[in-house]
């Protein structure tokens, strides 16, 4: 299953959205979205259904609402050669899940959202069997951040994800859901990490036991003159308990040594490997290299793998830096 997720930072203002699907080595272009309309998520199962969450793109509002779009909650499927199947209401526009929603399709097709509610501060999970669309409570929870991953496991089990780092709090919080026992269970795990530490991105998956593998990118802030160290870590609950290892971490004077935006598979064995983007900033603000690495887990550890890096042909007033492209 691959899945994309869409937030604050990604409007779809009066845009047409356009699905590029390549099957037999051919690219095809479906209109899937017209004007109007805010793409919040979109799936791909293992048969190559695709499935996408949209909602009516509210112009006139300075809250929420322009944002993540306002009306009822809107579910599009389409096939592998993509011909639209389904169009309909998943949710009525009471549905206060503000923030994320993450879409995930299992291996039969099926569609599993989840959302968290900021006002009655309630995880819910929606699916669609046989047709129909079901909403079950998962559980209450304080957010303090309301993004919500979904990824499928061993026989079709949903794990949603809350990750956060309450500002100047020190800790970093995983809460944690599944349905893998056949009820809905959800617990919160703290990990004391260093006091002014933030996020730079994370990712989940799931191996063929229905264990989370988790990745996290994470850097102090600290005051401008002096280095701001990061981390590539790693978050597990393959013991039964959750358990953190630091895989790597940047500390060269610097504003900005973070692993940003990790991504993480599982792969043979259940080993974990992990793709993440390095990059740091001399202390004038000038990009001071950029960098893919990867990250696999070995019988003894961590390996740690430089894939790309730019060169440094520029030369500003700070001296030769790189000047901004991007590893893909």
């Amino acid at each position: 299953m691959v899945g994309f997720s869409f937030g604050m930072s990604c409007r779809v203002a009066s845009m047409m959205v356009l699905l590029c699907m390549i099957g037999t080595g051919a690219e095809a272009g479906t209109t899937i979205l017209n004007t109007g309309k805010r793409l919040l998520s979109a799936a791909r199962s293992a048969n190559g259904r695709i499935g996408m969450l949209y909602r009516a793109e509210d112009t006139g509002s300075s809250g929420y609402g322009s944002m993540y779009g306002s009306g009822p909650l809107q579910y599009v499927e389409l096939t592998k050669d993509g011909a639209k199947t389904i169009e309909e209401e998943i949710a009525s526009s009471e549905l206060d899940c503000y923030g994320f929603y993450t879409l995930a399709l299992d291996d039969d097709g099926v569609p599993h959202m989840v959302c968290y509610t900021m006002y009655n501060q309630t995880l819910l999970h929606f699916s669609r069997k046989n047709g129909i669309w079901s909403q079950e409570t998962v559980g209450t929870a304080s957010l303090y951040e309301n993004v919500m991953y979904v990824r499928i496991g061993p026989k079709g089990s949903v794990h949603a994800i809350n990750l956060r780092s309450p500002y100047d709090t020190g800790t970093l919080v995983i809460t944690y859901a599944t349905n893998q026992s056949g009820i809905w269970n959800m617990t919160t795990t703290t990990f004391p990490e260093s006091a002014k530490m933030r996020q730079s991105g994370w990712d989940f998956a799931v191996d063929s036991m229905g264990a989370v593998h988790l990745a996290c990118g994470l850097q102090e802030q600290l005051d401008e003159a002096v280095t701001w160290p990061g981390s590539l870590c790693y978050f597990t609950n393959a013991g039964g308990t959750w358990s953190e290892e630091r895989i790597a971490t940047r500390s060269t004077a610097s504003w900005d040594g973070s692993f940003r935006d990790p991504s993480i598979a599982i792969g043979p064995g259940d080993r974990p490997a992990i793709a993440a983007h390095l990059k740091y900033n001399v202390l004038t603000g000038s990009d001071a290299l950029s960098r893919l690495v990867f990250a696999c887990r070995t019988n003894t550890g961590w390996g740690l793998d430089v894939l790309a890096e730019t060169a440094d042909n520029y030369f500003g007033s700070d001296g030769g830096h790189f000047t901004g492209l991007r590893p893909q």
